[in-house]
């Protein structure tokens, strides 16, 4: 009974500017991989992001491990330099 008031409280969506891609709450990979970087950058903690974004309590902090595991450091989102003959 706890738990389900608890979760009354909080809305499936994160955030107004990230929507959500299906019924399952899966969300846009581009908000996952910016509150991953935020995180990893130190510009907010899990705890503050689960605060913020409205993410439930129970499982939120599990959601967002999975997405720093996925999406974290170890994943290049750069480009390789162009060398001076692709200039």
């Amino acid at each position: 009974m706890r738990d389900e008031k608890l979760a009354e409280n909080y809305s499936t969506q994160v955030s107004d500017s990230f929507e959500k891609t299906d019924e399952k709450c899966n969300y846009e990979i581009a908000f996952r991989r910016w509150l991953v970087r935020e995180i990893e950058e130190g510009r907010t903690s899990v705890s503050d992001a689960v605060k913020t974004y409205n993410f439930h309590p129970k499982n939120g902090f599990e959601t967002i491990r999975r997405w720093r595991l996925k999406y974290g450091p170890s994943m290049v989102l750069a480009l390789e330099d162009m060398t001076a003959t692709e200039r």
